[in-house]
């Protein structure tokens, strides 16, 4: 599949280069790219250097890990691109395919590819109807950056989703579902399907501002275990998005999660979730962004307890010239484990990071980037503990 994958992306963007992405007829266009990063980690796998710890079971340290004690590396990183996009009429299809070759420096084995593909088609079926079909294939690489001593490991998934919505005057409504099977190619006892059920009612103000209530169900099927195919969980959210002021954006949401294991209730839980971002644009050419959320995930490092993350970032963007770009940003983020029924959750992480990154588009399809990024990870266990800096210059060139 993936060799099949490849072909075809490759002459699809052999004859978009050719064609340089001229549009055909008044409205398809074809837009092929390509990027190439050179990266510098000064901690290639995010973990702390030679430690075990009993409480992780004697976990391997990182020279039996990697088989070598160097903990930095450089990257390179190729990304290809193509994009097709036709709106005709009311509707409009997208085809989005991605192929990324990552090469070490050192740790040469190491050397991976990830690829994905996605199609999406809007048809517009009058009378306020619509209809939504997405596809979305990806497969990648995991467990690359742990310290379970796990081998590397590839995810494929596939991804149909099938949305149907009504509109009528300021009210919106969109019904849909979705169903995402995983693939492990070592893991196999982890291979399972997402069965994702959602429904969104809307009512718009404006094209701008607008009040929805969401609510979603996905359930896990796991191939190996029948007993767990009755897990599931349900959201309900309500959520706003608003300008005021001219210059300010608001958007949120605000629900509550539960989590339910019927082959084991002890396990289950619920949780208030949500996110807002508050955006102020000071002028055309600069905007500053603070966002927080909260979300609730089972946590797979403790199994039989779950873990409350709540996240904070404040980014900048300033435009400089017409050309030249400037971004500015800080993060943190609390993981806090918490108990179930029999299961003691005395861990936490903290995330840290701060960067900068400087743009030049000397001309429309091209790109030179720079950036820097300082990351630290502190935990109440000392294996979990790490920092890390990274340098990433970029080039990237598209034919519009």
């Amino acid at each position: 599949m993936r060799r099949i994958f490849f072909c075809a992306a490759f002459l699809l963007l052999i004859t978009a280069t050719i064609a340089q992405a001229v549009e055909l007829g008044d409205k398809f266009s074809i837009t092929p790219s390509v990027t190439v990063q050179e990266v510098y980690d000064s901690n290639i796998f995010k973990q702390k250097n030679n430690t075990t710890d009993s409480n992780l079971n004697g976990v391997p340290d990182f020279k039996e890990l990697f088989g070598d004690d160097k903990m930095s590396d450089y990257l390179t990183i190729y990304a290809l691109k193509l994009d097709l996009d036709y709106p005709f009429k009311k509707h409009r299809l997208n085809f989005e395919a991605n192929k990324d070759f990552i090469r070490f420096s050192h740790y040469d084995d190491q050397n991976y590819e990830n690829e994905s593909l996605s199609t999406d088609l809007f048809l517009n079926l009058g009378m306020g109807f619509n209809f939504n079909p997405r596809y979305l294939y990806k497969n990648r690489v995991i467990s690359r950056q742990n310290n379970s001593g796990r081998p590397n490991d590839f995810l494929e998934q596939n991804t149909i989703e099938l949305n149907a919505g009504y509109e009528a005057g300021n009210w919106k409504f969109v019904l849909g579902g979705n169903q995402t099977e995983y693939e492990y190619d070592i893991r196999t006892s982890l291979s399972r399907d997402v069965k994702n059920y959602k429904a969104t009612l809307t009512y718009m103000f404006s094209d701008i501002n607008q009040w929805y209530l969401k609510y979603n169900r996905r359930k896990f099927m796991f191939d190996t275990t029948a007993a767990a195919n009755d897990n599931h969980e349900d959201d309900i959210l309500l959520g706003a998005s608003m300008v005021f002021g001219g210059d300010n954006l608001l958007k949120m949401e605000a629900g509550h999660r539960w989590k339910t294991f019927g082959h084991a209730s002890g396990r289950d839980f619920g949780s208030l979730v949500g996110n807002i971002k508050l955006s102020h644009q000071f002028s055309d050419l600069s905007m500053v962004t603070l966002s927080y959320e909260r979300l609730t995930e089972v946590s797979y490092f403790r199994n039989a307890t779950y873990y409350v993350e709540n996240s904070v970032n404040l980014d900048f963007v300033w435009q400089i010239t017409s050309k030249i770009s400037n971004n500015w940003n800080l993060g943190y983020s609390l993981y806090d484990y918490k108990e179930t029924t029999g299961v003691s959750a005395t861990e936490y992480l903290e995330y840290f990071k701060a960067g900068t990154g400087l743009n030049y588009a000397p001309h429309e399809n091209i790109q030179l980037s720079l950036s820097y990024e300082y990351s630290l990870r502190d935990a109440n266990l000392d294996l979990r503990k790490f920092d890390a800096h990274q340098v990433v210059a970029g080039f990237s060139i598209s034919w519009k």
